[in-house]
């Protein structure tokens, strides 16, 4: 359940930039956005939760990957209202045999 009162929140999404060892940043893309489909994984907190548990869970959602439960740094985006964009660098495979890549290719990676 999204959080019930956003207005009054410190957070209510949160997104991550997520890179590789090669430096490669792991984007999604959202179909419901035409005109700028792509976006950093994460998405808006739950009633019970972090702004770092919505982004592990919303990660795994969007792509697979699984984060880990440390807390990565973070800062909130500016211009952009309540975000908080966390920054982490995992090693090169992040799905199976995907390395770090779209949410479609990643889907045809899994199968």
């Amino acid at each position: 359940m999204p959080t019930k009162n956003c207005k009054n929140a410190e957070v209510c999404t949160s997104r991550i930039c997520l890179f590789n060892a090669r430096n490669e940043l792991l984007v999604v893309k959202e179909a419901k956005r035409k005109k700028d489909p792509w976006n950093l994984p994460g998405g808006k907190l739950e009633s019970d939760e972090t702004a770092w548990q919505a982004c592990i869970r919303e990660t795994k959602e969007e792509t697979g990957v699984d984060l880990p439960p440390e807390e990565p740094p973070s800062f909130p985006l500016p211009g952009k209202g309540k975000v908080r964009v966390y920054v982490l660098k995992l090693g090169d495979c992040l799905v199976d045999t995907c390395e770090i890549c779209d949410y479609d290719v990643c889907n045809s990676c899994r199968q």
